[in-house]
């Protein structure tokens, strides 16, 4: 007849958690509680966002102005190209015209300096234009950086888990990376508890009942004082197998 005996052990996780925000602020948004299941992704906690969103429209705004000062420098572009061909058309004139004494040195000495400015002028513009192209690129890298930092104010699951813990309430004042869930692999949940070393071997026992502090009774017809590993891969329900496993943890 076989001897029925009791064991305490300790239900754990393997993979635990205690997730944050990666920024600081007030807590506005709590959706979720102890004992809830949450699937990866879904979101637990929001901190009030409108400073920061105010943060991404300005960048917004600063992409559209850069935007339109290419825009402009573009079309300065186009004027001081317009202007150098004609400034360069009449030099080369006014130099035609200086071989056959119909127009004096000095003219055709203006108009070449003429022609000289305008070629500064064009290559002013073009430069202006890569300086506004390059403040388009600098607007777009802080709308990214402000759009990060917005999507850090939303606190979701990094896998599908068990909330066993919450430590704040609305309107707390967060601090960078301050906890505010603890939350476990529910896969990973797995029972450690002792029987008799000496006449323990490949039994089956099943899980009891919960104690008081969070334990669990194992009961089962096994020796007493034996080592028990149990993986409960489908949960922590009243009547799930587990295994001796020789006296030691396997």
């Amino acid at each position: 007849m076989p001897v029925e005996v009791f064991g305490l052990g300790t239900v754990e996780a393997r993979v635990t958690s205690k997730v944050g925000f990666k920024v600081s602020g007030v807590l506005v948004d709590l959706r979720a509680d102890v004992g809830d299941r949450v699937a990866k992704g879904a979101v637990l906690a929001r901190l009030d966002d409108r400073e920061q969103s105010a943060r991404v429209a300005r960048t917004r705004a600063s992409i559209a102005q850069a935007e339109a000062n290419v825009q402009r420098a573009t079309a300065s572009v186009e004027k001081a190209r317009a202007n150098y061909a004609n400034a360069k058309s009449i030099s080369e004139r006014r130099q035609k015209l200086i071989q056959s004494d119909s127009t004096s040195v000095e003219a055709a000495e203006t108009a070449q300096a003429v022609q000289d400015a305008a070629f500064g002028d064009l290559n002013l513009a073009s430069s202006d234009v890569q300086v506004a192209r390059a403040s388009i690129n600098d607007a777009k890298a802080q709308q990214l950086q402000e759009t990060a930092t917005l999507d850090f104010h939303i606190l979701a699951a990094p896998y599908d888990a068990m909330v066993t813990a919450r430590t704040k309430e609305l309107g707390s004042a967060l601090g960078a990376g301050e906890p505010v869930f603890t939350l476990i692999d529910p896969a990973t949940v797995w029972v450690l508890a002792y029987i008799d070393e000496s006449k323990a071997g490949e039994h089956v026992v099943t899980l009891g009942h919960r104690l008081l502090d969070g334990r669990f009774e194992i009961t089962g017809g096994v020796p007493e004082n034996a080592a028990v590993v149990s993986q409960l891969h489908s949960g922590l329900r009243v009547g799930r197998a587990a295994k001796v496993a020789g006296g030691k943890a396997p």
